[in-house]
């Protein structure tokens, strides 16, 4: 169990950083740690999430991922992010899970 709220708290933690630009320090931080905790295959991952929270994440990495693939392999800057004409689809899309499965942490 306790393996089970590391990985889901770590997680949930990544996608608030992609829904507040606020909680970041390094932009390609955010991308490494998302794949490092988002891991969709692992048992762990099946039984820290139910199976429409699952989907839900689904939805979003395949969006992060079209995102990433614009992207250049290392980010210099919040600005190559943040600019990009895609960056708000994501930042939605991270701010919707996260109200929809009440994940919000105040």
């Amino acid at each position: 169990m306790k393996q089970e709220n590391n990985l889901k708290g770590n997680l949930l933690s990544v996608l608030e950083s992609f829904s507040n630009e606020d909680r970041v320090s390094d932009p390609n931080s955010m991308f490494n740690l998302w794949d490092d905790f988002y891991v969709p295959q692992s048992q762990i991952f099946e039984e820290s999430f139910e199976p429409h929270e699952r989907e839900s994440l689904t939805l979003f990495a395949n969006e992060l991922n079209k995102f990433g693939s614009c992207l250049p392999q290392t980010i210099d800057n919040f600005e190559t992010i943040y600019s990009h004409e895609e960056w708000p689809k994501v930042k939605k899309l991270a701010q919707e899970t996260l109200v929809k499965h009440g994940w919000l942490n105040d």
